[in-house]
This record gives structure tokens, C-alpha cells and sequence, in this order.
């Protein structure tokens, strides 16, 4: 890449139509919103306008347009929250980027128009940035069900004529064979962003519109061209985000794989690394996970008979999918998956924007086609999903590994960690969010209103216990409201565990104990095993954004939350936890609050409470 330089990057710009500041002139009648977000898409990115195809939350059995507020290249979260220092640090990135791009192409654009373009960027995306927060906070419909055209009148609302959806739609699917009208169904969400998107747009320069676009071009491949390029970007990681380490090379081009060919290299990573038992030895877990959740749900004193009824039922039909999905082991399938795409041996980024292209253009074509349960995600990726819409978890091969599995671990381990992961994904189906959707993913009331509002009533208990919560690397910002589905997810997910772990005992006998560890029971190393993945260590600037981006709460109090309304860990708890964890209480699956046991384990409580305090580890 370095043998390269920059000439791919700016040759890349100049078929957009150039990045005028580093231009010595730009024509503005050049410049089209419409086709510059549109080109935008080969690299998979939603710059000011978010629109992708989507599964019908009404009707799960088709696709239609999901049309949204987008991003700018910081994120709209981060941008609201940043200090001038931080924007100082912003400046400085995109600046020596300008530059560095502007010495290379050989143009004569000053320093000081640099600048005040920069500026100018800068002060479009804080504007942009607050009409996408307002919207949030202003937004209370779950969806909007429209069309084109009302789309259209909802943003002439605001300045009329200032951006076309449908132009913008059929430029979009020029290269399909499907025809989009005025009448085309949207989804969306009502709110005031595109009304205050147009009047936006009508107090912009045009010049700031095309800098911005060009930026998000720079911003996005700049780590795919030079030494000089990386190094300036990592030094606005450290500065902006507090990232003290710049990752290897190796491991970013591994990364940009995955992330652009994941079900091929997963191929690879599951013929060397995923034992065939794998599979039957997670899906015999997912179900014991599945009875343990079902008994929880039986034995809670809130939910009316029927609902209780059609949550056993959206429980029953959940679909696993484990590991990998078959047809990556046929040659003939992979192979067929990456039909169409052809890449260039030393056209690297060429080739990124090859391949954004074609997958945009292969999910644009299946606008008509019928929606397939599968795997969502390439089967590399450390994560677990549970998905709305198709009533459906996914564990990854990529988590199925320590700190989170291990083949021929014991049962204890995998219970703890990957249980409580599974357990925590299928209470989403059931959190503030998933109670929303039926057991074939629609969207629609499918509770009482009474037994919603006991749901809300309890809920209100862990809004309350979180809120308490201040994370160590901040002063006085506690835990809000957006990480309630998340917290409700962890409570379930570590109670299903146990629950799920002791079935497993009753089937194959107690579990010996480990060699120097014999004074930790199989229980013990259950709790342990859930608590070590969430220990962290995090800088103060990466644990503010991450208050405000991430749904989760920060994995010290994973911790402490959902093991202070635990009966079961309440028998191996720390006797000076008992008052505290009395006032702390808040479970939905039961009302029935239990007693914090005076058991004296010294040794036992020592080592958990090391893990609990997470910020002392750095893994």
C-alpha cells in the first residue's frame, strides 16, 4: 500500500468529482448530493441519509426501503458529546489529511483555505449531529409505515426542493431491474429530522455539502494507504478516543477481510479451529437454556394466563443458529456465494469499493424476493444476536472459544459464560424491546394491556438500580434508560444459566473439581466463569462515549447488577453484600425476593470479589 502512495485515494475522488478543499478550483454545478451518497454506498457507510433494505416489521414475510437519519464519520453520539479539545483533535486529523492529499495530487490549495473548509465541515456535522439527536429524543413511534411521496411532503416541510427521494431512489436502483414509484412502501420513523434535514440543506454551501462527502471517502479508507496516512490516524485514536495502541497492520487487514469476505474466511477458521462436536455440544445447551427459561416463565406471579401462554409459544419457536451455517462447507456453495465479484491482485482499495458495491448491489436486487431465516453475521465474528425479526439466536463460531467456551471444558465454564450468553440472547426476545414483537417477528401487541403495564412496573426496578450505578473512569455521570433492555437481558441470561447448569447436573452427575482449586465447588467456578469475560480497562474518554453509544452497561456492573438480584449467587455471596444486595433486588421473573445467605466462605468470596472488581484487571 505504501508502494502505492496516495494515488489510488485521490483518483478515487477525482471520479466522485474531487474533494474541493484540496482542490485549486471545484465547479459546484458539478455536485450532486443525490449521486454523491448514493456512490457512497460502495463503502457500506449511510452519510447523512441511512437507507437499506430491510425486513418489513409488520410483515416479516418481505423486504421493504428502511429509510433513516444517517451518520457523519465521528458518529452523531460522539459529536454531541465532544469538548473543544476534542474538536481541536478533529481539526488536527482532518486537516493533515487535507494536506497530505493536497501535496500528493501537487495543487496549489493554501493551508489557510484548508482551514476555514475544514471549519466549515466541522460546524455542518455539529449542526447535523443536533437535528439527529432531536429527533431522538422527539421520536416516540416504533415505526412509520409510508411511502415515497409522503416521504417526500413530510421533508418539504421544511424547505421545499431541497433533496428528490425518489431521484435519490431510482439513481439507487439504476442497475436492478425493479422500478420505484412514488407509491414505493417505506419504513421509517416519524419524527422532525427530515423536516429539519431540508431546511439544513438550504443553509449549506454546496462546497461544505462536497467536503463533507469527501471526507467521509478519506475518513474510511485513509488506514488503506500510507504509513504517514495510519499514523496520523492513530494519533487522533489517541487523542480523541483514548486508544493507546494503534492496531498491527496484520491485524487490520484481517479485520478489513472479515469484514468484506467473512463467510469465506470463516471457511478457513473452521476447518483449523471448530471441532465438528462443537455444534451438538451448543445446540444440547441452547435448549437446556430454552426449559430453564421456560420454568422461569411459569413460575412468575405478573404475566395473565393467556399472555403467559403466547410467550411459552415465541419461546418454543426461537431458532438457533450455531456456529456456522452448513453450505460454507460445500465448495460449490462458497463459491457460488461470491458470484459476480471480481478483484485485481494490487488494486486494494479498487477492490474494497468492488466489493461494497456488490453486496449493495445484491441487497438492493432482493427488494422482491422473500425473506430467509440464516445467519446474519460472518461466523468469524466474536458475538452472539438475537434478531427481532426472525425470532431467532445466533451463537457464532467466533465466541466459541475462552473466555466464553471450551470443547471438554466443564460444564460448569460453559454454563457460566456461554450459557448466561445464550440465556441473555433469548431474554431479548422478552426485554422492553422484544416483548414488542410476536413470535414470527411482527411487530404488534401481543400482551395485555395489564400484563404490559406490570412488565413496565417491574422494569422500572432495574431503571432504578442502574441508575445508581457510576462507572470508576467517570465522576458522576450514572447508567440511563437506553441500557434497560440490556440489563433485563443479563438478569434473565445468568438466572437461566444456573438454572440450565444444575439440569445438566441432574442428567450427567456432580462435576469433580479442579486441581488446586478443590475448595471452589462447580458452582463457584459457574459464577467465575460469568463474571471474568467482563472485566475491563477502559480510558476515561472511551468509557464516556461508550456510556452514551453502547446499549450495554459497562461490564463491571454486568457484573454486580444482575449478581446482586441472583438468588442462587446470593448462597455464595460476601456477607458484607447482604444489606446491600437487599436494597438492590429487582427481578422480573419473580416477585419473590431472596435472603441474603450468612455462609462464611472466605477464600470463595475473596477470589469473586477480585473478579467483581473488573477495573483491576486489564485483559
Amino acid at each position: 500500500m505504501d508502494e502505492l502512495g496516495l494515488d489510488p485515494l485521490v483518483n478515487l475522488l477525482s471520479a466522485q468529482g474531487g474533494w474541493p478543499m484540496v482542490m485549486e478550483t471545484w465547479d459546484p454545478n458539478s455536485f450532486s448530493l443525490s449521486t454523491a451518497l448514493n456512490n457512497l454506498r460502495s463503502l457500506n457507510v449511510y452519510p447523512l441519509i441511512r437507507v437499506f433494505i430491510s425486513t418489513d416489521v409488520f410483515n416479516t414475510s418481505r423486504w421493504l426501503i428502511f429509510v433513516d437519519a444517517g451518520e457523519i464519520p465521528t458518529g452523531v453520539s460522539v459529536m454531541g458529546l465532544v469538548n473543544n479539545d476534542m474538536l481541536a483533535f478533529y481539526h488536527t486529523f482532518m486537516t493533515s489529511a487535507a494536506k497530505m492529499l493536497r501535496d500528493s495530487m501537487g495543487s496549489s490549495a493554501s493551508d489557510q483555505d484548508i482551514d476555514s473548509q475544514v471549519n466549515d465541515v466541522i460546524e455542518f456535522e455539529k449542526k447535523f449531529s443536533k437535528i439527529v439527536m432531536k429527533a431522538v429524543n422527539e421520536t416516540t413511534d416504533n415505526a412509520w409505515q409510508t411511502t415515497v411521496a409522503e416521504l417526500q411532503e413530510d421533508t418539504d416541510a421544511g424547505t421545499p426542493q431541497q433533496f428528490e427521494w425518489l431521484s435519490f431512489l431510482e439513481e439507487m436502483f439504476a442497475e436492478t431491474d425493479i422500478t420505484i414509484t412514488r407509491d414505493e412502501p417505506l419504513l421509517s420513523f416519524k419524527g422532525p429530522f427530515f423536516k429539519d434535514f431540508s431546511n439544513l440543506l438550504a443553509t449549506t454551501d454546496p462546497k461544505t455539502l462536497a467536503n463533507a462527502i469527501g471526507w467521509w471517502w478519506v475518513y474510511d479508507l485513509q488506514k488503506e494507504t500510507t504509513y504517514a496516512m495510519r499514523n496520523a490516524s492513530h494519533t487522533y485514536m489517541q487523542d480523541f478516543y483514548g486508544q493507546s495502541r494503534s492496531t498491527p497492520q496484520w491485524q487490520h487487514c484481517l479485520s478489513i477481510t472479515n469484514g468484506n469476505m467473512g463467510f469465506a474466511l470463516s471457511r478457513e477458521y473452521v476447518d483449523h479451529f471448530v471441532p465438528h462436536t462443537v455444534k451438538p455440544e451448543v445446540k444440547e445447551l441452547v435448549e437446556d437454556l430454552r426449559e430453564a427459561f421456560s420454568f422461569l416463565l411459569n413460575n412468575n406471579t405478573w404475566m395473565l394466563p393467556n399472555d403467559l401462554q403466547v410467550a411459552q409459544e415465541k419461546l418454543a419457536a426461537i431458532d438457533p443458529y450455531v456456529a456456522y451455517p452448513d453450505w460454507i462447507m460445500d465448495d460449490k456453495q462458497l463459491a457460488q456465494g461470491y458470484e459476480g465479484l471480481d478483484l485485481v491482485n494490487g488494486k486494494h482499495i479498487n477492490n474494497l469499493v468492488h466489493i461494497g458495491a456488490w453486496y449493495n448491489l445484491n441487497a438492493l436486487a432482493a427488494l422482491r424476493d422473500v425473506p430467509e431465516h440464516s445467519f446474519l453475521y460472518p461466523p468469524t465474528t466474536v458475538n452472539s444476536v438475537y434478531t427481532t425479526t426472525q425470532n431467532s439466536i445466533t451463537i457464532l463460531s467466533g465466541i466459541l472459544q475462552s473466555p466464553f467456551y471450551g470443547h471438554n471444558s466443564l460444564a460448569a465454564v460453559n454454563y457460566g459464560s456461554l450459557g448466561m450468553i445464550i440465556g441473555h440472547e433469548m431474554t431479548h426476545g422478552f426485554d422492553s424491546i422484544g416483548r414488542m414483537y410476536d413470535k414470527f417477528g411482527n411487530l404488534r401487541q401481543w400482551w395485555s394491556n395489564a400484563t404490559i403495564d406490570a412488565f413496565n412496573e417491574h422494569a422500572m426496578c432495574f431503571v432504578k438500580q442502574y441508575e445508581k450505578y457510576v462507572p470508576p473512569e467517570l465522576s458522576e455521570i450514572g447508567l440511563n434508560i437506553t441500557t434497560l433492555a440490556e440489563n433485563i437481558a443479563d438478569n434473565g441470561g445468568i438466572r437461566e444459566a444456573f438454572k440450565a447448569y444444575k439440569a445438566y447436573v441432574n442428567r450427567y452427575g456432580e462435576e469433580p473439581t479442579l486441581p488446586g482449586l478443590e475448595n471452589f465447588s462447580p458452582e463457584h467456578i459457574f459464577y467465575l466463569s460469568f463474571a471474568n469475560p467482563w472485566c475491563e480497562n477502559k480510558s476515561p474518554e472511551m468509557a464516556l462515549q461508550l456510556l452514551f453509544l453502547d446499549a450495554h452497561s459497562p461490564g463491571k456492573f454486568r457484573v454486580l447488577g444482575s449478581l446482586s438480584n441472583d438468588e442462587e449467587f446470593s448462597k455464595l455471596r460476601l456477607d458484607q453484600w447482604a444489606d446491600w444486595r437487599q436494597h438492590h433486588d429487582a427481578r422480573l421473573v419473580s416477585q419473590n425476593f431472596a435472603r441474603t445467605s450468612q455462609q462464611k466462605m472466605d477464600e470463595i468470596n475473596a477470589r469473586i470479589s477480585i473478579l467483581l472488581n473488573c477495573e483491576m484487571t486489564n485483559q
